[in-house]
């Protein structure tokens, strides 16, 4: 029993706990959602279980806990996955220009896409995998959220390059806009060339 505790606890501590405080880090309540807190008051309730001197099944109990604590972890990797994609997304729709495709002689991009592409398909993935192997589930959701991570700190170790994006998309609308009034007045110019001496 003891040895079950300490590994539930462990996994707790090393595997749940640091992807909280990451949940916790990106809402902006700093709290966590009431499901998390269910769950993570349902873990300690089954393993405080044991500890009664009524208790007739603790293998059930600590089951339980276990159970409890993978869909706590499970929950974990799917908001974060949320979180991660959603502001990926804002970022490209803000940032994206075709400096992207180039920067680094193209390394970034080919890095960027690769990674964002492994975390849409370990989440697909691991959709379908749910209800058939949980254990398999867990890991496409751990494995996106690897990918995720590696697309958000690809695009945090590059301000610089979103900052020159940002301006070069700017400089692409300005130039089509003042070019756009360049031709319009050529035009009106030769159709009132042509109106006077027609």
């Amino acid at each position: 029993m003891e040895k079950r505790i300490n590994n539930i606890l462990s996994n707790y501590r090393n595997i749940a706990k640091p992807l909280l405080e990451d949940i916790k880090a990106r809402r902006a309540d700093r709290n966590l959602p009431n499901n998390f807190l269910n769950e993570i008051r349902a873990l300690n309730d089954h393993i405080a279980r044991c500890f009664r001197s009524e208790i007739s099944d603790i293998d059930a109990e600590l089951t339980k806990a276990e159970g409890h604590l993978r869909r706590l972890i499970y929950d974990c990797f799917k908001q974060l996955n949320i979180y991660i994609n959603d502001i990926l997304e804002r970022k490209e729709k803000k940032f994206y220009s075709d400096l992207w495709l180039t920067y680094d002689k193209g390394r970034f991009w080919v890095e960027y896409s690769k990674s964002r592409k492994y975390a849409q398909q370990n989440v697909v993935n691991a959709k379908k995998a749910e209800s058939v192997d949980p254990d398999r589930a867990m890991s496409f959701y751990e494995n996106a959220f690897q990918n995720y991570r590696k697309a958000e700190n690809l695009l945090l170790e590059h301000k610089y390059m979103l900052c020159r994006s940002l301006i070069n998309r700017y400089w692409l609308k300005a130039s089509h806009f003042w070019s756009w009034i360049l031709i319009t007045l050529i035009l009106s110019v030769i159709s009132t060339i042509i109106g006077i001496y027609w």
